[in-house]
């Protein structure tokens, strides 16, 4: 008897050993995505003093903190089929929350659970549950993103389940209820999808007014543009709230995500007491931000940093020393994907459009800029599509409109993004190079331009200071040009030409040439005149020079 006991025991070590060095070899996965949630919500990224989440702090405190982590798209769909695949929308073909979801594409859940992991989603998925890829994950509790905090249905494991209380408060029990389900002989991924903070906002149970006492800092920008905005901004996205109401919505949004930060509290005491804290790879973001009142803004797909920026902390010790920050590069929603790969040892051959946040950590990668999307949505169809580049520098912002609809921010000097300076005779030239590197993320990316939705939009109140900034006519009345600005034609205007024709040149401000024409002369000796098409040029600041005389250049401006 002693002896089997013995063996028994043996075994059991060997088991125990086993287990361990697979765990060591494929970490469990914690994904933790908040929903709607704000850039600057925590200590690690600038909170407010009197909001306190100590377990989602020590996730950056206890690992890296990249600062400046972007959204390919936001909404709250796209944006989580993007983290699922590592796919840019356009890639995925999911770029709104109304289509329908291909159950087909291969989510990181599939690619886990065929590769020895227990996979599980508890909360939110996208707003079409219909569609909801079941077969990729072990287990689920989870319903669409429509409506929030009244009694509400969730699908657990094909059974549908009542939730008469908060929803958050459903969702971190069922955490708990995944982790204790999980098998104890393989590694999990637990997708941990909050409701909480997107809106309505409802404050978690126990938190009901607890920070309406405390200071709240008033956005500085509440006021709307004013000046060389889209005029389609305020049609959906209009904040319709006063500044006491900004307040109170800002007081009663940390109210509700602090329900948040009690479910991760008690999956870390449940880590920690089961000993893998160390063995999980913890990943904690948001889907997107969300305007509360800033520039008179609500909602979030604009390409402006409120809806764009978002937290990202991960801790996991085998890559990360304690108290990490990465803010010279940029990370992106759809670097998740290919940093679970190499967390889980599979070597990334899916074509997906992210990079390993663990490389990007180390230098291995670099991303000095990215592109941003967003594409014209039958529910909201004022908004046309959207493409962005950003860089460590400026912003510039494209939007499919029949007239010329472009925004440029320099982020050195207005990080808050409050003046478009896109007819700035002094940026012209920088803003050209930020036309081109557009183009050539879009080429790079695999995103047709053919396929641009086009509607009627423009620019409003167009600053007239910047257009007449420069001269229409220089000191040499012998040669002018008219109208300036112009949108298609430009008529050159000559005096006392000796020559029945002159040879045009215009240049950017970098001084690289556009469009070299000669063109014959209309008119007597004393004024003639000859016309040239300019619709093929884009618009911006130009030099046009007449070759032929001895005259300085003269600033065009195009607007198309």
């Amino acid at each position: 008897m002693k002896h089997f006991t013995t063996i028994v025991l043996l075994s059991f070590l060997f088991s125990f050993t086993t287990l361990l060095q697979a765990q060591t070899l494929k970490p469990n996965i914690l994904l933790i995505i908040v929903d709607d949630g704000r850039y600057a919500d925590y200590t690690p990224t600038g909170g407010p003093s009197w909001f306190q989440s100590p377990s989602i702090n020590r996730i950056a405190d206890e690992g890296v903190n990249f600062k400046n982590t972007f959204v390919a798209l936001s909404l709250c769909g796209p944006s989580r089929v993007s983290i699922l695949t590592g796919l840019y929308p356009h890639h995925s073909g999911y770029v709104y929350n109304t289509q329908v979801y291909d159950t087909s594409i291969l989510t990181i859940a599939r690619i886990l659970k065929d590769n020895g992991y227990y996979t599980g989603i508890v909360g939110k998925f996208i707003n079409s549950f219909d569609e909801f890829p079941k077969n990729d994950f072990s287990y689920y509790f989870a319903n669409d993103g429509n409506g929030n905090y009244n009694p509400k249905t969730f699908s657990l494991n094909g059974v549908d389940t009542l939730v008469n209380e908060n929803p958050q408060k459903a969702i971190n029990e069922f955490g708990i209820h995944f982790l204790e389900s999980a098998p104890v002989d393989s590694p999990f991924f637990l997708m941990f999808t909050a409701r909480a903070p997107h809106v309505p906002y409802t404050a978690y149970p126990g938190y009901e007014n607890a920070y309406h006492s405390d200071t709240v800092l008033f956005p500085n920008n509440f006021n709307g543009y004013e000046k060389n905005y889209p005029n389609y901004l305020y049609y959906d996205n209009l904040y319709l709230k006063d500044s006491i109401g900004c307040v109170g919505d800002i007081q009663t949004y940390y109210e509700t995500l602090i329900g948040v930060e009690e479910g991760v509290d008690s999956i870390f005491s449940f880590l920690e007491n089961k000993n893998v804290m160390d063995s999980t790879l913890i990943i904690f973001m948001s889907d997107n931000g969300i305007f509360i009142g800033e520039h008179n803004l609500q909602k979030k797909r604009l390409a402006y940093e409120e809806s764009i920026h978002i937290p990202l902390f991960i801790r996991y010790p085998k890559w990360f020393q304690p108290n990490t920050i990465v803010e010279d590069e940029f990370a992106m929603n759809i670097d998740i994907f290919p940093t679970l790969l190499e967390a889980a040892g599979i070597t990334d051959t899916f074509n997906d459009d992210g990079i390993s946040l663990h490389d990007l950590a180390l230098k291995n990668v670099e991303r000095k800029e990215f592109m941003y999307e967003y594409f014209s949505d039958t529910l909201f169809p004022a908004v046309p599509d959207i493409r962005a580049v950003r860089t460590f520098n400026y912003k510039y912002i494209w939007s499919s409109c029949d007239q010329t609809t472009e925004e440029f921010y320099d982020l050195q000097n207005d990080i808050k993004e409050d003046s478009n300076l896109i007819f700035k005779i002094e940026y012209q030239t920088v803003i050209q190079t930020y036309r081109d590197k557009l183009d050539s993320l879009r080429t790079a990316l695999g995103d047709d331009k053919s396929k641009d939705t086009v509607i009627t939009c423009s620019l409003l109140n167009a600053d007239t200071l910047y257009l007449n900034s420069f001269p229409i006519k220089e000191n040499d009345p012998s040669f002018f040009i008219s109208p300036n600005p112009t949108q298609d034609f430009v008529t050159f205007h000559f005096s006392n030409s000796k020559i029945p024709f002159q040879t045009i040149v215009i240049t950017d401000l970098a001084g690289r040439i556009l469009l070299k024409q000669k063109i014959f002369l209309a008119g007597k000796e004393e004024n003639s005149t000859a016309i040239i098409n300019i619709n093929e040029l884009p618009a911006g600041v130009y030099l046009v020079k007449a070759e032929e005389i001895n005259v300085q250049s003269i600033m065009l401006m195009i607007m198309h």
